[in-house]
């Protein structure tokens, strides 16, 4: 009798030991399902269309890597800026979500010595100021490389995703990541 309760007890224990508890949900995985994150894509994959997040396209950073964005000059602040350069550098584009619908894309530019013109929106890393910033095209002023021609088509591709660059700014704003 007594190894039987022994044995009751012992195994009362190693049962209760094995609870099954869930893991805490992980800063990647909340702002996945409700804030802003950046997925890799490729240059050919960019559109201003309404599509369904490809679960296949790596997360590059969300907002919890955002310390600032600054609207008057477009620069957004990251918490390790030289770390995220080395991360976006091998990237051509991204997709930017917010709650896992998707809010626009824009080209990736770390500072090169090939002089581009970029005409949709275009997340640009300026290595003499260690400043990134989410420019409407590139380069941002008129310039032999970005004549005025080109100014009509840039500012149409704000136009074509000015809803949803409003979501993205209210919520930065909420998240109080937001100076105008």
């Amino acid at each position: 009798m007594k190894k039987i309760a022994l044995l009751i007890t012992a195994l009362g224990l190693l049962l209760s030991g094995c609870a099954i508890e869930k893991e805490p949900v992980s800063d990647v995985e909340y702002s996945v399902a409700n804030g802003i994150i950046a997925r890799a894509t490729k240059i050919e994959n960019i559109t201003n269309e309404k599509i369904v997040g490809d679960a296949t396209e790596k997360i590059v950073f969300s907002e919890n890597d955002i310390l600032r964005f600054y609207e008057s000059t477009k620069e957004i602040r990251f918490k390790d800026n030289v770390a995220m350069r080395a991360t976006l550098a091998k990237e051509q584009a991204l997709k930017f979500y917010l709650s896992n619908e998707y809010l626009f894309s824009a080209f990736v530019y770390v500072n090169s010595p090939a002089n581009q013109t970029f005409k949709g929106l275009v997340l640009y890393y300026n290595t003499v100021e260690n400043k990134f910033y989410l420019l409407d095209g590139y380069p941002p002023t008129v310039t032999e490389s970005r004549p005025s021609s080109v100014e009509d088509l840039i500012n149409n591709n704000m136009k074509d995703v000015e809803k949803e660059w409003n979501m993205f700014i209210n919520h930065l704003k909420k998240e109080n990541k937001y100076t105008n």
